[in-house]
């Protein structure tokens, strides 16, 4: 397998992927922050600013750079697929790194996208009543004014099904309520992942 560090713009990308390598390749990626593992860029746009002797080191290191990234949505941010594509396509020429943008790199969308596909069954009945919370707060007027509750609701799921108030870190290899394995909805992902950690396909 090739010496890679990992761009990604939080820690929950970090432990998501983390997760997701153990579970298709059986290959445990060191949570260490820097070349030669992870670096956090604190948001997407940051690459250049605030990252680019990371990637400038990382390469005379003899790494791959890998850059994940969401999508985002181009009808509330600067972004969506096609101008983040656009935009890393050029960097990627200067700082030398390859890169996905979640949830499938094709749509808009981010890491949240991946997350509700690949919910067990139960997990995502829980998800259907949160989302008439949520609408009926929206309804009122209230659905912005505690944006922390869209993000908490993970915890809410967990904590209904795992029977705990809030787990010190969400295990995406718990089956109660994820579905990671052999789930066709990540099949971009992973099909970009096996250039960088198998020779053979691992979704057929």
């Amino acid at each position: 397998m090739k010496k890679m560090t990992i761009f990604v713009e939080n820690t929950t990308d970090m432990d998501f992927l983390r997760k997701l390598v153990k579970i298709i390749y059986n290959h445990d990626l060191s949570d260490q922050r820097g070349v030669g593992g992870f670096i956090l860029m604190s948001g997407a746009g940051n690459e250049k600013s605030q990252n680019k002797a990371y990637f400038e080191k990382s390469t005379d290191s003899g790494c791959v750079n890998l850059v994940f990234e969401d999508a985002d949505y181009k009808n509330n941010s600067t972004y969506g697929f096609e101008k983040q594509k656009e935009r890393l396509e050029k960097l990627a020429e200067e700082l030398n790194f390859d890169f996905f943008l979640f949830p499938n790199h094709q749509d808009d969308g981010n890491l949240e996208i991946i997350l509700e596909n690949c919910l067990s069954k139960r997990a995502s009945e829980i998800v259907a009543c949160l989302n008439v919370y949520h609408e009926c707060l929206e309804k009122k007027g209230l659905g912005h004014k505690n944006p922390k509750t869209y993000h908490n609701r993970w915890n809410m799921i967990e904590s209904a099904l795992l029977d705990i108030k809030k787990p010190e870190k969400r295990d995406f290899s718990d089956e109660q309520i994820w579905f990671i394995k052999e789930n066709p909805y990540l099949a971009p992902l992973i099909n970009f992942l096996d250039q960088y950690f198998t020779s053979e396909p691992s979704l057929k």
